[in-house]
């Protein structure tokens, strides 16, 4: 037997450019981003 039930859920809706605050949001509705990382020192 299938139980449903309704729950709330947290989603992106939107990313904002750390530096100059503007949206990644594409024209169709997606988002375009990516994350610059980096590991400085010793045994990375």
């Amino acid at each position: 037997m299938k139980v449903t039930e309704k729950v709330e859920v947290d989603a992106v809706t939107n990313v904002r450019c750390d530096v100059c605050l503007n949206s990644t949001q594409t024209v169709n509705g997606g988002l375009e981003f990516a994350t610059l990382q980096a590991h400085w020192g010793y045994g990375c």
